[in-house]
């Protein structure tokens, strides 16, 4: 092994926290906008509008606290993550394309509703970042010693 290749990332860690870091950049950009207020809000007028749909409600604490414990507990599987954890690459892509939905549902909410929603403005980070781990994901092999990274 070269001096190199000893120095080359292993398994999808870099993807992986990037996907952390973004996704706690929109938690908290959720948290202190008011994504919550504005959900509750839209939640009502849907029901109002369409009495067959049923969306939940999401009461403020706890939904900020499981974002936060979310993005954590995400965080902390960081470690396999960079070991190159078989069941990582399915992780990280399940994540990503989460995100990327998420990253849909704001543009599309915000496109509907005629404003920015809170949340909208880090959708560019999680996108690209969502992006990015999905592409080196998908790349990637797990019994392979080094990610294939952009």
């Amino acid at each position: 092994m070269t001096a190199r290749a000893a120095h080359r990332p292993r398994g999808i860690g870099r993807p992986w926290l990037a996907l952390c870091f973004a996704l706690a950049v929109h938690v908290a950009e959720e948290a202190f906008i008011g994504f919550l207020p504005f959900y509750g809000d839209a939640t009502r007028a849907v029901s109002e509008l369409l009495p067959f749909v049923t969306s939940p409600s999401l009461i403020l604490a706890a939904s900020m606290w499981t974002g936060v414990a979310f993005v954590a507990i995400l965080t902390a599987l960081a470690p396999l993550a960079y070991r190159g954890a078989s069941g990582m690459r399915v992780a990280t892509i399940g994540v990503a394309l989460i995100a990327l939905a998420n990253v849909s549902g704001h543009i599309v909410g915000s496109l509907l509703a005629g404003q920015a929603l809170p949340g909208v403005y880090t959708t560019p980070l999680l996108a690209v970042v969502g992006v990015y781990a999905l592409v080196s994901a998908w790349r990637w092999k797990p019994g392979s010693v080094e990610a294939r990274v952009i």
